[in-house]
């Protein structure tokens, strides 16, 4: 099996700090944020509140870092 991890909410504090973990492990895995930045690592950028963008961000996902803030406001 190819594991893939994906982390939800890359641009914060928590979510870049696992994603940094990944990445010094060697594991394979995406970053997911709302909107494009320069944290220099693998990623996509995803709006979670749209249910088919969720959908494409998680594809193929094994394990899964749900990092999101809760300041998302609802459209």
């Amino acid at each position: 099996m190819n594991d893939l991890h994906v982390v939800l909410g890359a641009k914060g504090g928590v979510g870049l700090h696992v994603a940094n973990l990944l990445n010094q492990q060697g594991l394979p895995f995406i970053t997911v944020q709302r909107s494009k930045s320069p944290i220099g690592l693998p990623g996509i950028e995803a709006d979670l509140l749209d249910a088919h963008q969720a959908a494409r961000a998680l594809e193929g996902a094994t394990h899964v870092y749900l990092c999101t803030g809760l300041t998302y406001q609802h459209k």
